[in-house]
């Protein structure tokens, strides 16, 4: 039987998420939804979707303001960011 799993605010900013995050096991067909709140930059949504794609079959990306808004540093906030970002995502699949 395959399982829908959910997960909000990892906040991959934090080195002890990030550590957390490559100790994940995987879960052979079950999906995935990243629900917000996940990262705070392109990379680490990049990170983040390579990491749940290969431990689960299917994973689904909702943003969160932290994906939207939370950069203090660069070019991107708001809807462009949000484009970025689901450049991102589309370019996983």
């Amino acid at each position: 039987m395959i399982k829908l799993w959910a997960i909000s605010d990892l906040h991959l900013a934090s080195q002890i998420n990030r550590r957390a995050l490559d100790e994940l096991p995987e879960y052979g067909e079950d999906w995935i939804v990243l629900a917000g709140d996940i990262c705070e930059t392109q990379r680490q949504l990049a990170d983040a979707i390579e990491v749940f794609s290969r431990r689960f079959a299917k994973v689904i990306w909702v943003p969160g303001n932290h994906e939207l808004w939370a950069q203090r540093r660069g070019p991107l906030r708001g809807v462009s960011k949000y484009e970025a970002m689901v450049d991102i995502a589309r370019h996983h699949g």
